[in-house]
């Protein structure tokens, strides 16, 4: 790990970047978070390293120079672990048991073939049944495999971090996160914690692998949770997370300005991208260009149910937000949801393929308030291409082009329009919708 100086430097750039590599190296991440740095450093971890610690921000930069946390060198990303081996494990009326101080906030099984394997975590011991379930209490551990898991497992990885790149309250400002591999921590990958009175801004989280974050049984963890100002969250791959892949909340102060683009989203248990007003005002949110999706194999395993997309303002409200350019498919409820205290919000250029619940839709929309929908390709809901409740008279919905091979065309407030002159009649258009009716339905 090396630490890189402004590139204003009076050294030449290349040369004081090899003394550094070559003769003075900083080993542990527990230094960086003891340095203070200064606009424009950047600290650099090794290709192909691995880290079992947590990377707490230490100090911000400002308008003049980010402080970048990256990687230098050939290789795999860095790799930053919010777990711990767990060995020495013992056998106890059928279970497996080791002394572990903090209650996981997750727990995994790597096998010999290096694949991850999520555990169960249940409620008490007398519900560990079956194999790769777990629970914990008052510093003991237990696990259900059929053999002694230090012979079956390559690794038995236990979370005992909060998170692994990020800050858990107070704030820090212009940062950059790049080029990482985050996982095993157990509430996030990145967090941009919350404050109740200032916010942090101006931070890029970009270039990141971030996978198997949290707990999947009650569903937390998120790969990237951002509570702040101003930010650029892209080219990102993030799969397998507890509860949310990326998730903008606000907090009790503000989340405005944020734009999440050019990521690939997978197997994320409760929703791909999430934005959630939770007290603090919320605007201002591009969501561009990003892949969101899920896997047969992973949805045959989850009994709960998952949003690609989703805006919602349980508590306060979200608006002027833009979602365009995304491809969502095979998501278990809706595509792209459009929840309720909601204002503003344009949804354009997508296309959403495939949705498994039987009540869900490629475009749903609960919203009282004014939503633009327009040229959108909707295929295949799994009981319609587009719902919409609540009021008509704020919603602009033209130029898109829904397809279904079985099931309802639209559902506008309660009607089921499988005719399309009927819908058109019905709703006054003269802009044109293209569909595909089901023959069998008319």
């Amino acid at each position: 790990m090396i630490r890189r100086p402004p590139r204003s430097t009076l050294f030449p750039y290349t040369t004081l970047f090899r003394s550094l590599e070559q003769s003075s190296p900083w080993k542990t991440i527990n230094k960086v978070n003891g340095t203070s740095f200064s606009p424009g450093d950047s600290i650099l971890f090794k290709r192909g390293g691995v880290w079992r610690e947590q990377l707490t921000i230490p100090s911000s930069g400002n308008s003049s120079g980010y402080i970048t946390f990256s990687a230098y060198g050939a290789g795999n990303n860095p790799v930053i672990m919010g777990s711990d081996t767990v060995t020495g494990w013992t056998e106890d009326n059928n279970k497996w048991t080791k002394y572990f101080t903090n209650k996981p906030g997750g727990l995994w099984f790597i096998n010999k073939a290096g694949d991850v394997i999520w555990g169960a975590q249940r409620k008490s011991v007398d519900d560990l049944v079956n194999e790769y379930d777990w629970y914990w209490n008052s510093g003991k551990l237990y696990i259900v495999t059929d053999k002694n898991p230090d012979e079956k497992f390559k690794s038995v990885e236990v979370s005992d971090r909060e998170y692994c790149i990020g800050l858990r309250s107070g704030t820090r400002n212009y940062i950059r996160v790049s080029n990482f591999e985050l996982m095993f921590a157990g509430q996030r990958g990145v967090v941009m914690g919350r404050h109740e009175t200032t916010q942090s801004t101006n931070w890029i989280i970009e270039k990141n692998i971030i996978h198997h974050i949290g707990e999947r049984e009650d569903e937390y963890g998120d790969g990237i949770a951002y509570y702040a100002l101003d930010a650029v969250i892209r080219y990102n791959t993030i799969y397998e997370i507890g509860n949310h892949g990326i998730y903008l909340i606000s907090y009790k102060s503000p989340l405005m300005n944020v734009v999440v683009e050019y990521n690939t989203i997978s197997n994320c248990c409760h929703t791909g991208i999430d934005v959630m007003g939770y007290g603090g005002i919320h605007k201002d949110i591009i969501i561009r260009y990003n892949v969101v999706y899920y896997t047969d194999y992973f949805l045959n395993t989850r009994t709960r149910k998952s949003n690609a997309i989703y805006i919602s303002g349980p508590y306060s409200e979200v608006r002027d937000v833009e979602i365009y350019n995304n491809i969502v498919f095979n998501s278990a409820s809706a595509g792209i949801h459009i929840g309720t205290n909601t204002y503003n919000i344009k949804v354009f250029n997508n296309t959403v393929y495939k949705t498994r619940d039987s009540w869900s839709s490629a475009f749903y929309s609960t919203t009282e308030g004014p939503v633009t929908i327009k040229n959108n390709i909707g295929f295949n809901g799994k009981s319609a291409a587009l719902k919409v409740f609540g009021s008509l008279d704020n919603k602009t919905i033209d130029y898109n082009c829904w397809y279904q091979e079985t099931g309802s065309t639209i559902v506008y407030a309660g009607s089921d329009y499988t005719n399309w002159n009927s819908y058109k009649r019905d709703r006054k258009s003269t802009r044109l919708n293209s569909s595909h009716i089901p023959l069998s339905r008319m």
